[in-house]
């Protein structure tokens, strides 16, 4: 049997494999957010949904390499990128499919209302689809082989990650574009109409 190694082939082979797969999740990037514009109607809020679930990966790492000290960090972490991007992308849709529906029921609600429902019937849905997936990942850590044990422990925390976000960063992003634009494209509704003057003076 003949053992060989050399640093620099498999440097070279490991960069090419990376950028391969970097390519893939920029093609990736542009369908889902192309999926998302169509969906919610909007631009701001697609890319604010795309940036929210991609910052999921970096906290996560911080997470990973700090809180839990793990050094090892290989290919199968990298391609973490496109397991949270799709379910990601399924909980900015659960949100914002909640405030949809809730705009098309009840229109007469007031901000504060609406989006204290929306986050309330959505976050149960959205914590068993994290909880199912990050669990199923977690298990993983039970396996010896440590390049397995460790992308399970890094999935599993992108997903947790990534679930407070959506209750956070992208409400809020929901919240500051139904405050400050009349129109809310995520749910094809609109405001009010402002009064007319002379009109309606009893109300």
């Amino acid at each position: 049997s003949l053992l060989y190694y050399n640093q620099m082939l498999f440097s070279d082979e490991t960069g090419r494999t990376i950028l391969g797969d970097l390519l893939l999740a920029v093609g990736s990037l542009v369908f889902i957010l192309v999926v998302m514009t169509l969906h919610m109607g909007s631009v701001f809020l697609a890319g604010f949904g795309l940036l929210q679930v991609l910052m999921s990966f970096p906290v996560a790492l911080a997470i990973y390499s700090i809180v839990f000290r793990v050094k090892l960090f290989s290919l199968l972490q990298v391609a973490g990128v496109f397991i949270i991007l799709g379910i990601g992308a399924d909980d900015v849709f659960i949100l914002s499919d909640a405030v949809k529906q809730l705009r098309k029921r009840a229109p007469e609600l007031s901000q504060r209302v609406l989006f204290s429902r929306a986050i309330s019937t959505s976050f149960r849905t959205m914590l068993t689809t994290s909880a199912t997936t990050s669990l199923a990942f977690g298990m993983t850590m039970v396996i010896k082989i440590p390049t397995v044990r460790y992308m399970g422990l890094f999935a599993c925390t992108m997903v947790i990650a990534n679930f407070i976000m959506v209750c956070t960063m992208y409400l809020a992003v929901l919240i500051l574009w139904d405050k400050y634009v009349r129109v809310l494209p995520c749910c094809g509704c609109s405001r009010a109409p402002t009064e007319t003057p002379g009109k309606n003076a009893k109300d």
